[in-house]
Parts: C-alpha cells; structure tokens; sequence
C-alpha cells in the first residue's frame, strides 16, 4: 500500500481534474450536428406550424443537447421555431443549435399552403316567383387556415321539372366557388327547388287613379297580377296576359279604361279572369295668370273711367275651361263704364271642365288726371 504525504496528495487531485476537464471539454467539441439541405413545409388548417430538430436534422446528431430551433426571417430577424401563413412563399433559413457545446448546422424551410378553402352549400324550397338571388336563397359558409381572397361566385344551372314532380315546378343547381389568398380553390353545389305556385291564390291589381297630366297606364305603373305578394316571374309555368276594352268618357279629358286580365296555368289548365278600371281623372285646376295693375284717367265730361279689361293668360293640362270676371261696374262685353276715382280689384276665376278652378287678381287705378 502506497502512502502519499498531504502535498503528493494534491498534486495527484489537480491532475486528476484536469484530465477529466480536458476530456470533457475535448468530448463536447466533439459531438456533431447533420443538416438537411431543404425541407418544404404545408401548413396545416391551424395556419401556423412549429419547426423541430427532427424536422431540419437527418439523424439528430450525437450532441448531449438539447437542441434549439432558431429561424431567421426575410430581413435577418430570429423569429424563434414558429412559422405561420404571412411566411407563404418564403424561403427560411433556420440554425440547429445545440445549447450545451453551441455546435449548430444550418438549412432551409420554404413554406407552402397547400390546404384547399373550406365552403358548405345549404340546399332550399322557395317559391318560384320569388327571387333567386344569394340574399334571399343564402350564401355558403366558408373558413380557410391562411384567409378567403375574395368573396365566394356563382352559377346557376336551370332544370325544368315541367309538370311530373308534384311539389317543384323547377330547380337551380347553384355552384359556389372560392378560392383563398394563396390560390387554392373548392367548390360546392347548392339546390334551389322552386316551389309549384297555387294559381287560387293569385292577386290581380285593384283598380287605380291617373292623373291626366300624366298617363301612364302600362301595367308595371298600373300593377300586375302577384302571388304571395311577388310578381308571377318566369319560372311558375304561370302565363298572364291583359286586354284593354273601350274607354268610357267622364268630364274634361278623363276616362275610364276597363282592363281584363287573363291568368292560365298550363299544368292544370286553370283558367282566371278579373277586370280592372283604370280611371284617368283631370284633378289640377287651371292655371290662371292676370294682368299687371293698370292706372287710368277719368273722362273729360265725369270724374269716372272706363277700361276695356284685358284677358288672363290661362292653361289647363287636359280639360276645357271657362273663365269669370268679377268687377261689379256696368260693361258691355270687355268694356267697363262709370268707375269711379279710386284702385278697384278685378279677380279673374277660370274654371276646367271637371269643376277645378283657380283665382288671380289686381287692380285698376282712376285717377283724374284732366287738366
């Protein structure tokens, strides 16, 4: 048995240390870290993706560990191990590093989104005059992990059913599509069944009023036959027609036209009519503008005047008319006598064949103006 004195005792513990410092630090720096060139990442419907070791290393190497991921962005900024869809397209480089010896190795991501957009299609009943745009049939729902580009489209394909199918008269097969900001596109069907329409429940136009300053009696100001509160349309095998018979004078320019309509439905033959009465009446009175005011003298041998009063200026839209003076003073026709020093009101009322009327005035001024 060997004795060692305290000082060979020492001596012996630091070489002993620093052998296994040395071995130690030599087998850090020993260990080393494989790389794969390229790796090309999908996102998957989380839109965002956490790269590991094992991803960017062909084998993990044989370092102690553990390893970290540190990916650096188009502008030399480490955004950690965390990718997401703003990185689309992009060609990442990222560092392996093991944090115990801090050997690394480098490589590359290029990051892809090759997930299809998600869109459902809802099928409906609707009647089948009513419309058929998206805002009363419906629109899709639709989702996507990197975001919709734009709003999803449409078209339509139109099956005629004809008579056979006891509920539907015809269906719109409606196919949506959309596509997401990275390109990718899905589609889905959507059918629209249009629903028979019961030709009883037919409303026809009630009977109206015209103005005859403005006649317009074509049936889409007039009114048209509606079920459930919709014109017929197109797609109710529902055909209308209107025949206008004589029209019947009533004062002035007025009238009134009887309109028959006819509703078949070529289903079932059905057949209904009902007459409509389009009256065109003269309601606005005429319009009357008088003369200014008129200043005259008296005669030589009175201390009164006489005038021959000048005519209005009238119109009317679509009636005759008459006018009446009032200005109590003898006349013979247009020729007043005897008024007597002072302003006198004329008020001129023309009035249409229908018993509208409207009213002007103004004034005549005797004064003795002989010398």
């Amino acid at each position: 048995m060997i004795t060692l004195t305290p000082i060979k005792r020492s001596l012996f513990l630091l070489s002993l240390s620093l052998f296994l410092s040395v071995s130690i630090f030599a087998k850090k720096n020993s260990c080393s870290i494989d790389c794969i060139g390229q790796i090309n990442l999908s996102l998957p419907s989380s839109g965002f993706a956490i790269i590991t070791p094992s991803m960017m290393t062909s084998n993990g190497g044989n370092c102690a560990g553990p390893l970290e991921i540190h990916i650096m962005d188009a502008n030399g900024n480490d955004i950690g191990n965390v990718v997401n869809c703003s990185h689309v397209g992009q060609l990442l480089m990222v560092s392996v590093v093991d944090t115990d010896s801090g050997i690394s190795c480098w490589g590359n991501v290029l990051i892809e989104d090759k997930l299809n957009p998600n869109i459902t299609c809802t099928d409906i009943s609707i009647s089948c005059n009513s419309l058929t745009t998206p805002d009363i049939t419906g629109f899709p729902t639709t989702s996507d992990n990197c975001g919709i580009m734009l709003p999803p489209t449409y078209s339509d394909e139109v099956g005629d059913m004809d008579c056979a199918d006891p509920l539907y008269f015809s269906t719109i097969k409606r196919t949506w599509s959309v596509t997401d900001i990275n390109g990718m596109t899905a589609t889905c069907v959507q059918n629209i069944f249009l629903e028979k329409a019961d030709i009883s429940l037919t409303v026809f136009p009630p009977n109206t009023t015209i103005d005859c300053n403005n006649i317009n009696t074509n049936p889409s100001n007039t009114g048209e036959p509606t079920i459930n509160g919709a014109p017929i349309g197109s797609y109710c095998n529902l055909m209308f027609t209107h025949t206008d018979g004589v029209t019947i004078p009533t004062c002035g320019g007025g009238y009134k036209l009887i309109r028959k309509w006819h509703i078949v439905d070529w289903c079932t033959n059905q057949i209904f009519t009902k007459n409509q009465i389009i009256e065109i009446t003269d309601t606005t009175p005429p319009i009357i503008i008088c003369p200014t005011d008129i200043t005259v003298s008296t005669t030589s041998d009175a201390c009164s005047g006489n005038i021959f009063l000048p005519t209005p200026m009238v119109t009317d839209d679509c009636s005759d008319y008459s006018v009446t003076v009032d200005f109590n003073f003898p006349h013979t026709g247009n020729l007043y006598t005897n008024i007597p020093i002072g302003t006198h009101q004329v008020t001129y009322t023309a009035t249409d064949d229908c018993g509208n009327s409207s009213s002007c005035n103004f004034n005549i001024t005797v004064k003795d103006e002989i010398s």
